[in-house]
């Protein structure tokens, strides 16, 4: 019993010691939607975001507690191609047992079918929602990232492309372009001023 107890110890602080893999692949759209699906050619798609998930969970009394590690952005070459590496997180759980990363594809105009998707390879194709459904897509890409476990607040993605504000307005202008009255609330952004400004900070949308 305490050998397998010991061993239980063991593997979970493997696990828990275990570093995040960053995340590569590539990114294709149809290029003839209008086609029969068995008669769909692939392009490679350029531009498109990517925002991986790191998450695993903490062994508790009688579950398991879920907890998201870090979440990044990044967006693809002109060969459709992505390497986002693994952030290092703020703090990581002694008991942690790590999932796989969760991958989500945002492009504006384009849905990322999970039935379309092979190891390292994801498909996207036009959209068929609704504005409104779609507008909803576009609020849930809004609040992708990590939460703070005890003020619920929104941890910003990681973003070594820069590419996070661009990702932003594309969600805003996509959902403008909608014709409907619910848009993603962008985050507020920060500019510090000279020391000869009129003052010390200024906050805009």
């Amino acid at each position: 019993m305490k050998a397998r107890a010991l061993i239980l110890l063991v593997a979970l602080l493997s696990a828990g010691a275990a570093r995040a893999q960053g995340v590569e692949g590539s990114v294709f759209e149809v290029a003839n939607p209008e086609a029969p699906r068995g008669e769909w050619r692939r392009a490679p798609s350029a531009g498109a975001f990517v925002v991986v998930h790191w998450t695993g969970r903490v062994p508790q009394l009688w579950h398991y507690k879920p907890v998201c590690l870090q979440a990044s952005i990044g967006r693809t070459d002109g060969q459709g191609r992505f390497v986002i590496p693994a952030p290092r997180p703020a703090s990581t759980p002694l008991f942690l047992i790590r999932d796989e990363p969760a991958v989500a594809l945002y492009k504006p105009g384009f849905d990322a079918p999970a039935a379309l998707r092979s190891p390292g390879e994801w498909v996207l194709v036009r959209t068929s929602l609704k504005p409104l459904e779609r507008a909803g897509v576009l609020e849930v890409f809004a609040e992708y990232g990590c939460r703070d476990e005890e003020k619920y607040d929104l941890i910003p993605l990681t973003d070594p492309q820069g590419v996070l504000p661009a990702f932003h307005r594309a969600l805003y202008d996509e959902a403008a372009a909608l014709g409907v009255d619910r848009r993603p609330q962008l985050p507020m952004q920060i500019r510090v001023l000279p020391r000869s400004g009129p003052a010390p900070a200024e906050m805009k949308r």
